[in-house]
């Protein structure tokens, strides 16, 4: 089963169990989650971090007060963080007598990773629903390569992400796409809803801007004289949005 626990202003912190054994993803504080843990009677086996940030690793500091023993996954970036298991591209670490395969996925941070236990997608700030993380100028490549990788994995793929975004998101598309009747459609029925997230892969390429940088409609409409690469579409479309 996959619990959540909200954080913050907008995070999800997730939390996957086999019986009465866990796994915190990206706990970016730690009262609610051991809270949460308690109530359900889980034992924590271990953490996964996708990337350094304080939204996503703060809470470290205080579980593993309670769990000085326990294993620490993640990128070569999160090791002040806690990290105590390095985690590297396809690398599949088991815990819970599950198997986990580590995807390196940089853009968002050079460093980022997801965690993907088939057909759970665990992608920190890489993927949103509708968008994709903050990346500078010099990583658009690495996210742009980073979501090709995504969108090769099966349809029905569920993306469970770490931030609440996609109405904002959704508005974006709509800001570039203003005559879309299924955008418009879409960002009325997420309106009121306070929680989007997990998402599927295959709704994502519809919906998600950043996955759709091949059609021809968007191009179109973006550079109607120009003949510009798909990179070249990403790159201002993610620079763009950086700006709003």
């Amino acid at each position: 089963m996959i619990f959540y626990v909200r954080s913050l202003k907008n995070n999800y912190i997730w939390i996957l169990s086999k019986k009465e054994n866990c796994i915190i993803v990206d706990p970016g504080e730690s009262f609610n989650v051991l809270n949460f843990i308690k109530k359900k009677k889980l034992i924590l086996n271990a953490i996964l971090l996708t990337h350094y940030h304080q939204d996503h690793v703060f809470g470290v500091k205080d579980i593993i007060l309670l769990y000085p023993n326990i294993p620490i996954y993640g990128p070569i970036e999160t090791k002040k963080s806690g990290t105590n298991t390095y985690v590297f591209n396809n690398d599949i670490i088991n815990i819970m007598n599950v198997n986990i395969l580590v995807l390196h996925t940089p853009g968002h941070t050079k460093g980022h990773v997801s965690y993907f236990v088939k057909p759970y997608f665990f992608c920190g700030d890489t993927l949103f629903s509708g968008g994709c993380g903050y990346t500078k100028y010099e990583n658009l490549l690495d996210m742009f390569n980073s979501l090709k990788l995504i969108s090769q994995l099966q349809n029905n793929t569920a993306i469970f992400c770490s931030h609440e975004y996609t109405k904002s998101n959704i508005e974006f598309f709509c800001s570039i796409l203003k005559k879309n009747k299924t955008l418009k459609k879409y960002l009325k029925f997420i309106e009121n809803k306070k929680r989007t997230i997990p998402t599927i892969l295959k709704k994502e390429k519809t919906i998600n801007i950043f996955l759709c940088t091949y059609k021809r409609e968007i191009k179109k409409n973006i550079f109607p004289k120009l003949n510009v690469s798909t990179f070249d579409l990403f790159r201002y479309l993610r620079i763009k949005k950086n700006n709003k």
